[in-house]
């Protein structure tokens, strides 16, 4: 009876993780988001670093793409009690064929994400979202938007 109990919390544990793993449009293999700390005691500062990983033959367009009809690639951060997500900093994309700014392969973001001094001890889930439309030499497809979440721990003073 044991083993029955065990193997179905696995299994439920499973389909649990999978819930929550985001759907990806066909032009994204990967979003991910983590804290350089994830644990701080109020006042005090972290990196929530995204990481986009693009197919093979895609593109997305940068943040600022040089071309007014070009739909840009942002990565937002929820507000959430006590914390503050600055300005984020994109890393630097390459130039497509007419001179547009596009990522290919991997880009990363960085937030640099501050706690108020009174936030209160406990857990914060991060929540955000990265907003972009993939494209490959004939088309592009519709805009999407991928969602993520990372937990921060706050600590006491």
């Amino acid at each position: 009876m044991n083993r029955i109990a065990l193997l179905l919390a696995g299994v439920a544990a499973a389909a649990a993780a999978r819930a929550q793993a985001p759907t990806l449009p066909a032009y994204l293999k990967e979003v991910r988001a983590s804290l350089a700390a994830p644990k701080l005691a109020p006042g005090g500062k972290t990196t929530l670093t995204v990481t986009v990983k693009i197919a093979p033959g895609w593109h997305v367009y940068a943040n600022k793409p040089g071309d007014e009809y070009a739909v840009p690639t942002v990565v937002e951060v929820k507000p959430a009690a006590g914390v503050r997500a600055l300005a984020p900093v994109y890393s630097a994309p390459t130039a497509g064929d007419n001179g547009t700014k596009i990522h290919e392969g991997e880009m990363t973001v960085q937030i640099p994400i501050v706690l108020a001094p009174g936030a209160k001890a406990g857990k914060i889930v991060l929540v955000g979202a990265v907003k972009s439309q993939g494209c490959n030499a004939t088309s592009c497809l519709p805009p999407s938007t991928v969602a993520f979440q990372v937990p921060l721990t706050v600590g006491k003073k």
